[in-house]
């Protein structure tokens, strides 16, 4: 098994709140049911896979590339 890591695409303009990416809510999902989640992007929900690459497939360690000031919540 590998750490689930989700890799920023390009960075948004408006701040993403990152508290749904916690193992609790992707343990037992597979890649695309956790691309098919909604972060909210300023006033928008957005696709985690329109912001972020993702693979491997432990849920219990998460590792975020490429991040940036604007990715509020990590871990909550």
């Amino acid at each position: 098994m590998s750490a689930l890591t989700f890799t920023l695409k390009t960075q948004p303009k408006q701040r993403v709140d990152m508290s749904p990416l916690v193992p609790v809510n992707l343990s037992g999902k597979t890649i695309a049911e956790i691309a098919q989640l909604t972060l909210q992007c300023g006033k928008l929900q957005i696709p985690v896979g329109e912001l972020f690459e993702i693979t491997g497939d432990d849920a219990q360690i998460i590792v975020i590339n490429n991040s940036f000031e604007k990715l509020d919540f990590i871990g909550k």
